[in-house]
Formats: structure tokens, C-alpha cells, sequence
């Protein structure tokens, strides 16, 4: 996990440990045109939010992009970078966390606005007990597109997933 923390800071993303042992197989490399290569930073694509949950409409979209965004401007994570970009092209008022903890490989758990956040992959998001099936159907759907899900939870429940990079 070190390697891929030490990764991330100078831009490079690896998926999962079993990619970065098949890399080593490699001797064919061939890009796209996402802009996550060309450009060199990932890009927030659209933010699904989860299936029955509180965040709904363009308001609590909105509300959703900026409590994530705000946890996630404690890090410095590519991934966490075009969270707070995307929130920032939106309009959106980026702010301090209170309080920030990253978990290297997994997410971070903040606190903003007196609400607990986790922004993460899904796996580590149910170990923290929450439940996966309204985040599922578009983590898989974002995955099987090549985009990086990026899950979100306030308060203990589901917020939503997004792509990035897509763009």
C-alpha cells in the first residue's frame, strides 16, 4: 500500500494490488483519449446518487457533491482532486473539513458541517457497515465503462457514486 500511496502523489493510480502484480507482465501499452492520460488529471464525471436515498434533485445533488468534495479537500489524491474541481466547476462552495483521516488503498472519513462523511471505494464503505445495495448497480455500470468509481456515504447511509477519471 505505500507503493501505490507514493504512486498516487506523483499522479500514478493503480487499481487493486492484483493489477499492479499483472503490470509486470505488460510489454503493450495503449491509451485512449479521456484526457486522464493526455491531460494528466482525472476528471469528476456525473454523480449518480444512491438509489432511494435523501439526497435528491439537483439541490441535494448539489448538498451531496459538497459535503464530499469538502472531505476530500484534505487530501491530496488525484481522484480526490477532480472531487473538488468537479464541485468547484459546479459553483459549489468548497470548504475545510473539521476533522480528516485518510485510510491509504480504501477512502477517508471526514467531518463537515458537523456530518461524518466517508468518500471511498465500495468494499471499504460496507466494511464501515454501510449497506452497498443502492451504490451497486452504478458502481458496476461505471467500472465496466473503465471510470473509477468513487463512493460516497453521510451519516452512515448511501450518498452516491460517481466516475472518475472519465474525461
Amino acid at each position: 500500500m505505500v507503493a501505490t500511496g507514493k504512486g498516487a502523489e506523483l499522479g500514478i493510480l493503480v487499481r487493486d494490488g492484483a493489477a499492479l502484480e499483472t503490470a509486470q507482465k505488460v510489454d503493450t501499452v495503449v491509451l485512449d483519449k479521456t484526457g486522464t492520460v493526455t491531460k494528466g488529471k482525472p476528471e469528476l464525471g456525473e454523480v449518480r446518487p444512491a438509489r432511494g436515498g435523501a439526497f435528491r434533485g439537483d439541490e441535494g445533488v448539489r448538498e451531496l457533491l459538497r459535503l464530499a468534495a469538502s472531505a476530500e479537500s484534505g487530501s491530496g489524491h488525484p481522484l480526490a482532486d477532480a472531487v473538488v474541481r468537479g464541485a468547484k466547476v459546479r459553483g459549489i462552495d468548497v470548504a475545510a473539513p473539521e476533522t480528516f483521516v485518510s485510510v491509504p488503498g480504501q477512502g477517508i472519513r471526514a467531518s463537515v458541517s458537523g456530518r461524518a462523511v466517508l468518500v471511498g471505494n465500495l468494499a471499504w464503505l460496507e466494511g464501515e457497515g454501510i449497506d452497498r445495495v443502492p451504490l451497486d448497480r452504478d458502481v458496476r455500470e461505471i467500472a465496466d465503462a473503465g471510470g473509477s468509481p468513487i463512493c460516497v456515504a453521510v451519516d452512515g447511509e448511501a450518498g452516491a457514486s460517481s466516475p472518475s477519471p472519465t474525461r
